[in-house]
Protein backbone atom coordinates (compact mmCIF):
# COMPACT_ATOMS: atom_id res chain seq x y z
CA UNK A 1 0.00 0.00 0.00
CA UNK A 2 1.07 3.53 -0.62
CA UNK A 3 1.19 5.94 2.30
CA UNK A 4 -2.27 6.81 3.62
CA UNK A 5 -4.26 8.95 1.23
CA UNK A 6 -1.71 8.85 -1.59
CA UNK A 7 -2.56 7.35 -4.94
CA UNK A 8 0.82 7.92 -6.63
CA UNK A 9 4.39 7.84 -5.48
CA UNK A 10 7.69 8.35 -7.25
CA UNK A 11 10.42 6.02 -6.12
CA UNK A 12 14.16 6.32 -6.70
CA UNK A 13 16.47 3.60 -5.48
CA UNK A 14 17.73 0.07 -5.79
CA UNK A 15 14.83 -1.93 -4.43
CA UNK A 16 12.06 -1.41 -6.97
CA UNK A 17 11.41 -5.14 -6.59
CA UNK A 18 9.35 -4.42 -3.45
CA UNK A 19 6.68 -2.75 -5.57
CA UNK A 20 6.98 -5.07 -8.57
CA UNK A 21 6.78 -8.22 -6.44
CA UNK A 22 3.69 -6.89 -4.68
CA UNK A 23 2.05 -6.24 -8.04
CA UNK A 24 2.94 -9.74 -9.32
CA UNK A 25 1.69 -11.44 -6.15
CA UNK A 26 -1.56 -9.50 -5.72
CA UNK A 27 -2.85 -9.07 -9.25
CA UNK A 28 -5.09 -11.50 -11.11
CA UNK A 29 -4.56 -10.11 -14.61
CA UNK A 30 -1.08 -8.73 -15.04
CA UNK A 31 0.23 -6.83 -18.04
CA UNK A 32 3.98 -6.44 -18.48
CA UNK A 33 6.03 -4.44 -20.95
CA UNK A 34 9.77 -4.78 -20.44
CA UNK A 35 12.62 -4.91 -22.92
CA UNK A 36 14.42 -7.50 -20.81
CA UNK A 37 13.17 -10.37 -18.68
CA UNK A 38 15.67 -12.71 -17.05
CA UNK A 39 15.38 -16.30 -15.80
CA UNK A 40 14.76 -15.10 -12.25
CA UNK A 41 11.57 -13.25 -13.19
CA UNK A 42 10.53 -15.84 -15.79
CA UNK A 43 10.53 -18.43 -13.01
CA UNK A 44 8.61 -16.06 -10.68
CA UNK A 45 5.96 -15.44 -13.35
CA UNK A 46 5.73 -19.15 -14.09
CA UNK A 47 5.24 -19.88 -10.38
CA UNK A 48 2.54 -17.20 -10.05
CA UNK A 49 0.73 -18.21 -13.24
CA UNK A 50 -1.36 -20.96 -11.70
CA UNK A 51 -3.67 -18.31 -10.25
CA UNK A 52 -2.88 -15.33 -12.42
CA UNK A 53 -2.99 -14.46 -16.10
CA UNK A 54 0.00 -12.70 -17.64
CA UNK A 55 0.22 -10.81 -20.93
CA UNK A 56 3.81 -9.87 -21.69
CA UNK A 57 5.41 -7.73 -24.37
CA UNK A 58 9.17 -8.07 -24.39
CA UNK A 59 12.14 -7.86 -26.75
CA UNK A 60 14.18 -9.97 -24.35
CA UNK A 61 17.10 -11.71 -25.96
CA UNK A 62 17.48 -14.09 -23.03
CA UNK A 63 16.31 -17.22 -24.83
CA UNK A 64 16.09 -19.46 -21.79
CA UNK A 65 13.84 -17.00 -19.95
CA UNK A 66 11.55 -16.55 -22.94
CA UNK A 67 11.36 -20.33 -23.48
CA UNK A 68 10.31 -20.73 -19.84
CA UNK A 69 7.47 -18.26 -20.36
CA UNK A 70 6.29 -19.74 -23.67
CA UNK A 71 6.30 -23.40 -22.71
CA UNK A 72 3.65 -25.18 -20.71
CA UNK A 73 4.51 -27.31 -17.73
CA UNK A 74 8.11 -28.11 -17.00
CA UNK A 75 9.54 -31.65 -16.77
CA UNK A 76 9.84 -31.09 -13.01
CA UNK A 77 6.07 -30.50 -12.83
CA UNK A 78 5.45 -33.77 -14.67
CA UNK A 79 7.90 -35.69 -12.45
CA UNK A 80 6.21 -34.33 -9.32
CA UNK A 81 2.78 -35.31 -10.65
CA UNK A 82 3.97 -38.83 -11.48
CA UNK A 83 5.57 -39.24 -8.05
CA UNK A 84 2.31 -38.13 -6.41
CA UNK A 85 0.26 -40.54 -8.53
CA UNK A 86 2.56 -43.46 -7.80
CA UNK A 87 2.65 -42.56 -4.10
CA UNK A 88 -1.15 -42.64 -3.92
CA UNK A 89 -1.16 -45.83 -5.98
CA UNK A 90 1.30 -47.48 -3.56
CA UNK A 91 -0.82 -46.54 -0.57
CA UNK A 92 -3.89 -47.99 -2.26
CA UNK A 93 -1.93 -51.15 -3.03
CA UNK A 94 -1.02 -51.71 0.61
CA UNK A 95 -4.52 -50.87 1.82
CA UNK A 96 -6.20 -53.12 -0.73
CA UNK A 97 -3.48 -55.75 -1.15
CA UNK A 98 -5.98 -58.56 -1.45
CA UNK A 99 -8.46 -56.86 -3.77
CA UNK A 100 -8.86 -58.48 -7.18
CA UNK A 101 -9.65 -55.06 -8.69
CA UNK A 102 -6.37 -53.48 -7.58
CA UNK A 103 -4.68 -53.57 -10.96
CA UNK A 104 -7.68 -52.06 -12.74
CA UNK A 105 -8.06 -49.34 -10.10
CA UNK A 106 -4.33 -48.53 -10.29
CA UNK A 107 -4.42 -48.20 -14.07
CA UNK A 108 -7.52 -45.99 -13.91
CA UNK A 109 -5.98 -43.75 -11.23
CA UNK A 110 -2.79 -43.27 -13.23
CA UNK A 111 -4.71 -42.60 -16.47
CA UNK A 112 -7.09 -40.09 -14.84
CA UNK A 113 -4.23 -38.32 -13.07
CA UNK A 114 -2.18 -37.98 -16.26
CA UNK A 115 -5.13 -36.75 -18.31
CA UNK A 116 -6.19 -34.25 -15.64
CA UNK A 117 -2.58 -33.12 -15.21
CA UNK A 118 -2.22 -32.45 -18.91
CA UNK A 119 -5.48 -30.49 -19.03
CA UNK A 120 -5.74 -29.05 -15.53
CA UNK A 121 -4.06 -25.73 -16.02
CA UNK A 122 -4.73 -23.68 -19.05
CA UNK A 123 -1.89 -21.59 -20.29
CA UNK A 124 -1.93 -18.35 -18.35
CA UNK A 125 1.14 -16.72 -19.87
CA UNK A 126 0.87 -14.99 -23.23
CA UNK A 127 4.03 -13.52 -24.71
CA UNK A 128 4.40 -11.11 -27.62
CA UNK A 129 7.86 -10.41 -29.02
CA UNK A 130 7.79 -7.39 -31.32
CA UNK A 131 9.86 -7.19 -34.51
CA UNK A 132 11.34 -3.90 -33.34
CA UNK A 133 12.87 -3.23 -29.94
CA UNK A 134 10.40 -2.30 -27.20
CA UNK A 135 11.98 0.03 -24.65
CA UNK A 136 8.92 0.87 -22.51
CA UNK A 137 8.58 -0.54 -18.98
CA UNK A 138 5.09 -0.94 -17.55
CA UNK A 139 3.69 -3.34 -14.97
CA UNK A 140 -0.07 -3.25 -14.55
CA UNK A 141 -2.59 -5.12 -12.41
CA UNK A 142 -6.12 -4.33 -11.26
CA UNK A 143 -5.08 -2.25 -8.25
CA UNK A 144 -1.59 -1.03 -9.04
CA UNK A 145 0.54 0.10 -11.95
CA UNK A 146 4.24 0.84 -12.21
CA UNK A 147 6.06 2.63 -14.96
CA UNK A 148 9.60 3.91 -15.17
CA UNK A 149 13.11 2.72 -15.84
CA UNK A 150 13.19 -0.75 -14.20
CA UNK A 151 13.63 -3.76 -16.48
CA UNK A 152 12.12 -7.04 -15.26
CA UNK A 153 15.48 -8.50 -14.31
CA UNK A 154 16.98 -9.27 -10.93
CA UNK A 155 19.66 -6.63 -11.44
CA UNK A 156 17.12 -4.09 -12.71
CA UNK A 157 14.89 -4.43 -9.67
CA UNK A 158 17.32 -5.34 -6.87
CA UNK A 159 20.57 -3.48 -7.51
CA UNK A 160 20.27 -0.80 -10.20
CA UNK A 161 19.19 2.64 -9.09
CA UNK A 162 15.84 3.04 -10.84
CA UNK A 163 13.17 5.71 -11.08
CA UNK A 164 9.57 4.47 -11.11
CA UNK A 165 6.09 5.84 -10.63
CA UNK A 166 3.84 3.60 -8.54
CA UNK A 167 0.14 4.37 -8.78
CA UNK A 168 -3.04 3.03 -7.27
CA UNK A 169 -5.17 5.63 -9.08
CA UNK A 170 -7.83 3.64 -10.96
CA UNK A 171 -8.08 6.21 -13.75
CA UNK A 172 -4.32 6.06 -14.40
CA UNK A 173 -4.34 2.25 -14.20
CA UNK A 174 -7.15 2.16 -16.78
CA UNK A 175 -5.20 4.50 -19.08
CA UNK A 176 -2.08 2.33 -18.84
CA UNK A 177 -4.09 -0.85 -19.47
CA UNK A 178 -5.58 0.74 -22.63
CA UNK A 179 -2.07 1.76 -23.74
CA UNK A 180 -0.90 -1.81 -23.18
CA UNK A 181 -3.70 -3.22 -25.37
CA UNK A 182 -3.02 -0.64 -28.10
CA UNK A 183 0.59 -1.78 -28.13
CA UNK A 184 -0.42 -5.48 -28.08
CA UNK A 185 -2.90 -5.00 -30.93
CA UNK A 186 -0.42 -3.04 -33.05
CA UNK A 187 2.13 -5.84 -32.68
CA UNK A 188 -0.30 -8.61 -33.58
CA UNK A 189 -1.29 -7.05 -36.93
Amino acid sequence: MLPFGRKERYYNGNDAYKYIERLLKNGKNIYIVSPYIDKYYASRIKAYSSRRRFHIISSSGEKEAMDMLRKGRSPIDLAMALMTVFGVDSILYYINAFSSYLVAISVIIVAVALVSFSQSRKKNIFVMKPRGFVHAKMYISEKMAIEGSANLTYKGTHSNIEHILVTEDQKKIGELRREFWKMWDSLSE
